[in-house]
């Protein structure tokens, strides 16, 4: 419902703002749809408490470092083009690694998903663990190969039809990505 209802909402901004905002308007609905049905769907109301703040902070010290790293590896290569590369030639460079992103994110993490829940169910019994992570490296390899293949040889068919024809410089970028 949350998706749909900012899809509606972009699509209908879109059409009469016809610029940005609608994309503004669409996060700002999705956003604030879930944070209604959260309240609508579940009693349970949390409250600030600092009872537990040590032992809190004790866990959540790693996370905020393990995020850190996270965030920091994952634009180390945007850092690395606005630094040497124009404006321009950052905004080709991000908008063809997000894109180039999508099929893994939309197709490939989903389909993990189930096969990734199921190795708590066999993380004790080592010979159908070790089939378990068999199995999903058969899958990720026979989704993503065939994936990365049709856009690194599709990549400017695709560029020109999702991003139009002023974008095909960065096609082999894109390819690459």
């Amino acid at each position: 419902a949350k998706k749909v209802f900012a899809i509606t909402l972009s699509v209908s901004a879109a059409l009469y703002f016809q610029n940005y905002w609608a994309l503004i308007i669409g996060h700002l609905a999705s956003s604030m749809t879930g944070f209604i049905y959260s309240y609508i769907m579940f009693s349970y109301r949390p409250k600030l408490t600092l009872t537990k703040l040590r032992e809190q902070w004790t866990f959540s010290q790693w996370m905020l470092a393990r995020s850190v790293l996270g965030y920091t590896r994952s634009q180390l290569d945007t850092f690395f083009v606005s630094t040497f590369f124009s404006a321009s030639a950052l905004g080709g460079f991000h908008i063809s690694k997000y894109i180039s992103n999508m099929p893994a994110s939309e197709v490939l993490a989903p389909a993990l998903d189930p096969l990734l829940a199921s190795y708590s169910k066999t993380k004790y019994v080592v010979e159908d663990f070790k089939h378990q992570i068999t199995l999903t490296i058969i899958v990720v390899a026979a989704t993503a190969f065939p994936m990365a293949a049709f856009v690194f040889y599709n990549s400017f068919d695709i560029v020109s039809f999702i991003l139009g024809e002023n974008w095909l410089k960065y096609a082999s970028l894109f390819a690459l990505l």
